[in-house]
């Protein structure tokens, strides 16, 4: 994040003594020099990593055949943050607004010139206010379904090498260690936090005749609060709608779906759900 300091310098010089040396002319005064900065606290991302989400995109497109890619900003803390919200790709010679669609997502176009004057995507909001994230969708799909090679690639998205750093999260050195060699996001254990687009009450996972109800221990919304989750964009306002899965899990292809089931519309299979 680009952080600039405000500053106001003021430069005076008055006219010199009248008690000059005789025969000198008095020096003229000089006119004040105002120059002010304002400070930019904002909510931005580099656009050099926002286009590396993109190739991340095309070179892996066989998981997503049928994807699209977009990005999506969501309110981290007060739901306020989305109300005439703005994004603006900005460089030293570049001052280009970026249309969002009313669920928070948006396109970027390829900007060789932007990419040369490490340009940044800057939002109208204080820094922290937004949640950022890779949104690919394989489109026909209901309702409240997702495919899970689309979120296998969201994630790959985020992580892959030095990754797009879109969500919020702590990485520790083990996390690096990990990510230099292989892709973090199939490795046992590791969970990458993504979003439903309503309140969740559980999420189930589909393949042909295999179903299966994923615990609580996914829906990080169950947890107890305080500690380190506290640090994470999905801990305040968009708690209810956090989820986690075993993306490693090869048992499941990346054409098994994701239903992830309303707060307010549960499922009796999901009320067999174990905290």
């Amino acid at each position: 994040m680009l952080v600039t300091a405000t500053s106001t310098l003021c430069l005076v010089s008055s006219a010199m003594d009248a008690a000059n040396k005789p025969g000198e002319a008095p020096q003229a005064a000089l006119a004040p020099v105002v120059i002010n900065a304002q400070a930019v606290n904002r909510d931005q991302k580099p656009y050099r990593d926002l286009q590396k989400a993109m190739d991340v995109f095309e070179r892996n497109r066989a998981k997503a055949p049928l994807a699209k890619m977009r990005f999506v900003v969501l309110p981290w803390r007060d739901p306020a943050a989305m109300q005439d919200l703005k994004l603006v790709l900005r460089s030293s010679t570049i001052k280009r607004p970026v249309a969002l669609a009313a669920d928070g997502s948006f396109t970027l176009e390829r900007d060789d010139q932007a990419l040369a004057e490490d340009a940044m995507l800057v939002s109208n909001r204080q820094s922290g206010s937004l949640a950022w994230r890779a949104d690919i969708r394989t489109p026909g799909l209901p309702p409240n379904t997702r495919r899970l090679g689309d979120l296998r690639l969201e994630c790959k998205v985020d992580l892959d090498g030095t990754g797009a750093g879109l969500a919020t999260a702590i990485k520790l050195p083990a996390f690096w260690a990990v990510a230099a060699v292989t892709d973090p996001c199939l490795v046992r254990g590791f969970t990458y936090g993504g979003f439903a687009d309503q309140a969740l009450f559980g999420i189930t996972l589909v393949s042909g005749e295999r179903r299966k109800v994923l615990s609580s221990d996914y829906i990080p919304g169950t947890y107890a609060r305080g500690g380190p989750s506290n640090l994470m964009d999905w801990a305040e306002n968009l708690r209810d709608r956090a989820y986690m899965l075993p993306l490693w899990d090869s048992d499941w292809s990346d054409e098994t779906l994701v239903l992830s089931e309303p707060l307010d519309e549960p499922t009796v299979a999901s009320a067999k759900v174990q905290p």
